[in-house]
């Protein structure tokens, strides 16, 4: 009869939350040099919060200086700008000539 009274909604959405930041944690050992792993793991050596908490602290800041820099409009000339200039530089290196025209007619 015990296994019939549901959890209280507070204990299900603290489960949820502790299996995405396992997910995010994870995620963050898969690929150490992109998440900059050791630094955070320092972090959370330090001051006994989560890296994932610092994760998200630093994508909210990176994300509130680019809008702070120049909004929306920064954002898309930046994209704009620095995606075709790494695909002109992949395309130059590449030894396929179609991967060229196409992105060196983009300038």
């Amino acid at each position: 009869m015990s296994e019939d009274i549901p959890k209280p909604i507070h204990v299900t959405a603290m489960e949820t939350l502790n299996a995405a930041l396992t997910n995010v944690d994870t995620l963050m050992e898969k690929h150490p040099s992109v998440f900059q792993y050791e630094k955070f793991k320092k972090l959370e050596n330090k001051t006994g919060y989560s890296k994932v908490f610092f994760l998200f602290g630093a994508v909210v800041a990176g994300t509130l200086f680019l809008i702070a820099m120049g909004g929306t409009q920064f954002i898309s000339d930046l994209i704009g700008f620095v995606y075709p200039a790494y695909c002109s530089f992949k395309a130059i290196d590449s030894a396929n000539t179609e991967e060229d025209v196409q992105w060196l007619t983009y300038w």
